[in-house]
């Protein structure tokens, strides 16, 4: 079961850090590329686009939502390793 929740916590680990790198290309490049935009005529989403930083920041915090339950599944190992809940 160790090694089930230490290959979650590194899944979700890569999923944080895959989640936030692409928010900071997003910030860096000043644009959300037509691909990610759900609508009926996809365009790119510009820096000057009045939900920008409120997608970024979204972005952000679902790379920290990743990297928390990533923290659960080693805080469980540590758990069950000490036998201490």
């Amino acid at each position: 079961m160790i090694f089930v929740k230490l290959f979650l916590a590194a899944v979700f680990a890569l999923i944080g850090l895959w989640l936030w790198r692409m928010a900071n290309r997003w910030s860096m490049d000043g644009e959300i590329p037509k691909e990610w935009v759900k609508s009926i005529d996809p365009q790119p989403v510009a820096r000057d686009d009045t939900h920008f930083g409120k997608v970024v920041a979204w972005q952000k915090l679902m790379a920290l939502m990743a990297w928390f339950f990533a923290g659960l599944f080693v805080l469980s190992i540590g758990f069950e390793l000490t036998g201490n809940l």
